[in-house]
């Protein structure tokens, strides 16, 4: 499960800081090794992109700067010629015929995208789950298949950081926080174990 590594969020129709670290980071390169391996084995490959809710403003102030994110990202949409481009994955990872792209609502990969569905009419019961943010999108979806009784193995080097995770000691001690979190529900690994 790949989520949220689309042009809006993680691509060219982003903030150009936040694309050009995508871009200078190992991490899709991970995210390609695991995308052909799993091609290669035939097993599911499905993509969940979140689409930005337009209808609830309200809950905007209870989730701060993350709400606000995703606030100015609809009124983007609603305005502009890239809406249906800004949902696309990236095309690095790009969807071959056949691979669902879903699309969710708020942060979690599960909530009204049809992913617990899909798995289930492929007969899935362990999640490879990859993608954009570790500590937000990851985390949230990690949390969320648990819960719908799911064995999930997070590769930690095919998860973006947020925009420079990286590059601060307290964005890095955030991370590693989260990755003992993930060891609490997951199998935390690389993508080439």
């Amino acid at each position: 499960v790949i989520v949220h590594m689309q042009e809006g969020i993680a691509g060219s129709l982003t903030h150009e800081d936040r694309a050009r670290d995508v871009r200078e980071s190992d991490h899709v390169p991970h995210q390609q090794t695991l995308l052909n391996a799993f091609r290669a084995r035939r097993l599911p490959v499905i993509f969940v992109n979140v689409d930005n809710p337009t209808d609830s403003p309200a809950l905007f102030p209870l989730y701060g700067t993350m709400f606000e994110f995703m606030r100015q990202q609809a009124e983007m949409r609603r305005a502009g010629d890239d809406d249906l481009k800004r949902r696309d994955v990236i095309a690095e990872l790009a969807p071959l015929a056949g691979e669902p792209v879903l699309f969710n609502r708020f942060l979690g990969a599960f909530t009204y995208s049809g992913l617990d569905e899909t798995l289930k009419a492929h007969n899935v019961d362990t999640l490879v789950i990859i993608g954009m943010a570790l500590h937000v999108a990851v985390f949230n979806a990690t949390i969320q298949a648990v819960d719908l009784s799911y064995s999930v193995i997070v590769p930690q080097d095919a998860c973006v950081p947020t925009l420079r995770a990286n590059r601060t000691p307290d964005m890095l001690k955030i991370r590693e926080t989260f990755l003992e979190m993930f060891s609490r529900y997951a199998l935390v690994t690389t993508a080439d174990d």
